[in-house]
């Protein structure tokens, strides 16, 4: 590697400039052990950098070589107490990638403090390794974060398809949707993958990792028993980077479950069926995927009735769900227990009363269908105004002149 450009740009303390040239080096150079640029162009001069932009490098670093723990915890251990205090993002992004590495390996550990080595010997304090490791110090700057900034700063959404770069938190929800994958929690992972999302441009997520957050983001959304929220994920703009690949199909699957529709549901599995038991994820949940699609037809079809109609005959919800009459009332009441709908059940007279509906965020789906209901709501009004003047007409015609 021919560094002879960036050492110019050294000399001359042009560290803006260097930095951006760093970078760029980076993104051209994917798949090779990056070392050396550390060892040549870097080291030595650490602090002379924007010390978030240095973090970010040093992170890209680490994903090169064969042992990042090793080379993120001397990196870490770098940092004077003062340092971590006054640079707390530069040493937090460096943390939070050290237990990134840490949660995937499941391996390595920290030098032990003097006095954590007299502890230790003692039998007093445990060391802590791999994904025990990770998650204290993923504890750590979760903590330092919300006492900083309020636990807001941590859970709160900002918006999806303009995100504000905020590369400490990013990693952090990053780093916990990476950790929930490892166990399954798909609502975690969700949650916090859309979180990474809502803080990271999606210009800087490689093409690669796109495809796999959004192929996982389908998954999650289908599988997790309490998960619905689909105009969500249907709207964001990471489902692009699946158009033309292997896994566009889960796209469609998505947006089936966001409209509601059984049909389509049962055309789409019968087409894509070897797909559909070629993921394990997919083929453990099936009773789950089932109870969704069902949920999601009640939820679709009460959405796009008119207000004057929330009566609903079990005869009804049993034809468009496609199930018994009998099991009608148990999916009413999971509808109703997962806070999608509130109403009542009427056993005697075998109808649903439904008297709200939950707020969510509308795909361009359910936005055309409510644009429909709007534009019949006024020619309802157009009508009844019309006919309210034909009476007023009538009426001043029939009085008696003075």
């Amino acid at each position: 590697m021919d560094f002879t450009a960036l050492l110019a740009l050294k000399r001359k303390g042009f560290w803006t400039e260097l930095t951006s040239e760093i970078e760029d080096f980076i993104n051209n150079h994917s798949g090779i052990d990056l070392m050396p640029l550390y060892e040549q162009v870097i080291k030595g001069s650490d602090h002379c950098f924007n010390r978030l932009r240095w973090a970010q490098l040093i992170n890209s670093i680490a994903a090169s070589i064969p042992d990042p723990v090793a080379f993120l915890g001397s990196i870490r251990q770098s940092f004077s107490e003062v340092e971590r205090e006054k640079e707390a993002d530069a040493f937090d992004l460096i943390t939070l990638c050290l237990a990134q590495n840490l949660q995937i390996t499941n391996q390595g550990s920290l030098p032990r403090t003097e006095a954590e080595e007299q502890l230790f010997a003692q039998g007093e304090a445990v060391h802590l390794e791999g994904r025990e490791l990770a998650d204290r110090l993923v504890d750590e700057v979760k903590t330092r974060i919300e006492s900083t900034f309020g636990i807001a700063n941590a859970t709160l959404y900002v918006n999806l398809n303009e995100p504000v770069e905020e590369p400490v938190s990013a990693m952090l929800h990053l780093v916990l949707a990476e950790k929930a994958q490892l166990v399954n929690d798909y609502q975690s992972f969700y949650t916090h993958m859309m979180q990474y999302l809502s803080r990271t441009p999606l210009a800087k997520i490689k093409e690669e990792k796109k495809i796999d957050i959004a192929t996982n983001l389908c998954l999650a959304a289908i599988v997790c028993p309490d998960m619905y929220g689909f105009g969500e994920l249907v709207s964001h703009p990471i489902l692009a980077s699946l158009e033309g690949k292997p896994n566009a199909w889960l796209v469609e699957f998505v947006k089936i479950f966001d409209e509601g529709n059984i049909t389509q549901y049962n055309e789409f599995t019968s087409k894509y069926s070897v797909q559909l038991q070629s993921i394990p994820t997919l083929l453990n949940a099936l009773s789950i995927i089932l109870t969704k699609i069902r949920v999601m037809v009640f939820v679709s079809y009460v959405f796009s009735l008119s207000s004057n109609k929330l009566t609903i005959p079990f005869a009804t919800i049993a034809q468009i769900t496609q199930i018994p009459i009998p099991h009608v009332e148990i999916l009413v009441l999971q509808t109703f227990g997962s806070k999608l709908l509130k109403g009542s059940i009427d056993q005697i007279s075998e109808v649903v009363v439904i008297d709200d509906i939950k707020p969510r965020q509308l795909s361009f789906f359910h936005v055309e269908s409510l644009e429909k209901k709007v534009a019949t709501w006024g020619e309802t009004v157009q009508d009844s105004l019309s006919f309210l003047q034909v009476q007023i007409d009538q009426t001043h015609s029939s009085l008696p002149t003075i």
